[in-house]
């Protein structure tokens, strides 16, 4: 019976805590949730594949015991599963908050988003010039490079409008390039390039 429901009737199921509306609801879009859980943490250090059904069922709580707030807020202007998508991400986000892990080093990126070059970056050297920026720059940078988000998620994050991301990554993207030499120079020996 529950297989043929649409998918706002399984919604409206769900929201009214109904069990087995909820146990379509996790046959229906697993694959989905899974899909977008293994993406957003493809890559990352210290997150394996095994990672997953943890990060999974941390999603599917999150829908559970909070559905107003998750699934309530489907209103059907865009296909559903898009809508499921962004959400499951965000439950990701907050997942990949809650648990900090070891991320993957900054230095490749680094080093091409400092001098458009994709020579090694030491880290230490980067995170003593990262120190050396004013807040305002260190934060965004810190959150895009070692946290993997995107602007709009560090505007969200740090409540200050969109456009103003790229402004700040570019400025201390220009700082640090100035820095970085500075701290090779002034670097121990054994931490020279």
């Amino acid at each position: 019976m529950l297989e043929s429901a649409s998918d706002e009737k399984l919604l409206q199921m769900c929201l009214a805590g109904e069990t087995a509306a909820w146990e379509e609801f996790v046959l229906r879009y697993d694959r989905l949730f899974r899909y977008v859980v293994t993406r957003r943490i493809a890559g990352a250090k210290g997150l394996y594949d095994e990672d997953a059904d943890d990060i999974v069922g941390f999603v599917y709580r999150s829908f559970i015991e909070n559905p107003a707030k998750t699934i309530g807020r489907y209103r059907g202007e865009v296909p559903l599963a898009e809508f499921l998508s962004v959400l499951a991400s965000h439950r990701v986000t907050d997942y990949l908050r809650a648990h900090p892990r070891e991320r993957p080093s900054p230095a490749p990126d680094l080093a091409e988003a400092v001098d458009g070059t994709t020579a090694e970056v030491d880290v230490e050297l980067f995170r003593a010039a990262l120190g050396r920026l004013p807040e305002r720059e260190s934060v965004p940078v810190q959150l895009r490079f070692y946290e993997g988000l995107k602007c709009k998620e560090i505007a969200e994050f740090l409540a200050v409008p969109a456009e103003e991301i790229p402004v700040l990554l570019h400025r201390a993207r220009k700082r640090l390039e100035k820095l970085l030499p500075e701290e090779r120079s002034e670097a121990p020996k054994h931490l020279k390039p």
